[in-house]
């Protein structure tokens, strides 16, 4: 539909050619129609972009943490000089001092270098026992402390690792398509009354849980393992394992999930789990964009085999895991390019809209254009 404004510069043409050909010579037709294309290119694509921007969790450990003093940088800025009649006689060199502010950061094998602040770096040094000092070359320093940095390493001790979750933006065009794909919509009374799962906040990279709602006594202990299980195969892998879990709730709760997350992200491996109040188990669905159904089926059976006993996440995790390793493949979004997207209708009528004032603005340029009448060309002489 967003394409239909085309016919909007054809209209402007028509106008310029039989109201006003005395005015406007034959290639100013056609900058109506080019000022369009472009007009309604851009919002297209960038709308198409909006829509189908999704976000997904990418999961590492800090390999290190770095300490970067503050420091000054003497800058020789080259200035001309001049006489009284503004004419360049020379050049003075002028010296200025930039100031570079304290950093601290942590590099995480699956994301690089991630900001952090100064309690973050202390915190860490003293997790891991090992703060040390680094020389780093400066070519003009004069600060006291002269710019150098302080560096701990991560020893490689499970019981110490740092675990960073970061979130990175992708394009999902299943969000906005109309195919097969599609999933139901789930209502905020569907979200309320199935006790649906959000996605978790990001504020700190080491604080994202991999395991959301009550899943009994072993939740805390649960989620600590399999945080570090994606941490080792998050980058290895590319997959992120999420277990959610439902109490009171039938297996539609899962069912709804799936659709509430459409179908997850791409590097998502979602397992929904349901118990009664006491915990025991009552039914598992797994969802997943993973290339390898046995995968889900392999892990749904691993929650099932628990079906009317308590929860053990921790036993669910080491029989999860090795299955992951061994199956996991990711889906390439890639993949489903081929799928339309079409905008919505206020971004359809905004389109209308504004192609609609170019064209206005151009006609009345191109009637208005101080050319002289002699080098104008009227169509009739054609």
């Amino acid at each position: 539909m967003i394409w239909g404004a085309l016919f909007i510069p054809v209209i402007a043409a028509a106008v310029l050619y039989f109201k006003f050909n005395r005015f406007v010579t034959w290639w100013e037709l056609l900058i109506p129609l080019a000022a369009s294309v472009l007009v309604i290119s851009a919002f297209k694509f960038g709308i198409e972009h909006t829509q189908c921007m999704d976000t997904e969790y990418w999961t590492g450990y800090g390999q290190y943490a770095e300490y970067y003093e503050p420091w000054d940088e003497e800058v020789s800025c080259r200035h001309p000089i001049t006489d009284n009649k503004g004419n360049i006689t020379g050049y003075q060199h002028i010296y200025d001092v930039d100031y570079h502010p304290a950093c601290w950061y942590v590099h995480s094998n699956a994301d690089g270098d991630l900001s952090v602040s100064k309690s973050e770096f202390e915190r860490l040094a003293i997790r891991w026992k090992n703060r040390k000092y680094e020389h780093v070359n400066r070519f003009v320093t004069y600060h006291s402390k002269r710019g150098q940095k302080y560096v701990a390493h991560w020893d490689g001790d499970e019981k110490t690792m740092e675990i960073c979750t970061t979130t990175h933006h992708y394009q999902n065009r299943i969000l906005a398509s109309e195919s097969v794909f599609g999933f139901a919509p789930v209502s905020k009374e569907d979200k309320t009354t199935y006790s649906l799962a959000d996605y978790p906040p990001t504020k700190s990279y080491f604080d994202v849980p991999s395991i959301l709602g009550d899943g009994g006594p072993t939740t805390a202990q649960a989620n600590n393992k399999l945080c570090k299980i994606n941490a080792k195969l998050g980058k290895e892998k590319q997959v992120r394992i999420w277990i959610v879990n439902f109490i009171d709730q039938p297996l539609e709760a899962g069912i709804a999930q799936m659709n509430y997350w459409a179908g997850g992200n791409k590097n998502e491996l979602i397992l929904c789990i349901g118990t009664d109040a006491e915990h025991k188990v009552q039914w598992g669905h797994v969802f997943s964009w993973t290339e390898v159904e046995e995968l889900k089926i392999n892990c749904r059976n691993a929650i099932t085999d628990q079906e009317g006993k308590a929860l053990d996440l921790n036993k669910l995790i080491e029989e999860v895991t090795p299955k992951v390793q061994e199956q996991w493949k990711r889906k390439h979004f890639k993949d489903f390019n081929y799928l339309s997207v079409e905008p919505p209708w206020w971004a359809v009528l905004l389109t209308y809209l504004t192609t609609a004032g170019v064209n206005v603005g151009v006609c009345i340029w191109a009637v208005k254009a101080q050319l002289g009448d002699n080098h104008r060309v009227s169509f009739r002489r054609f």
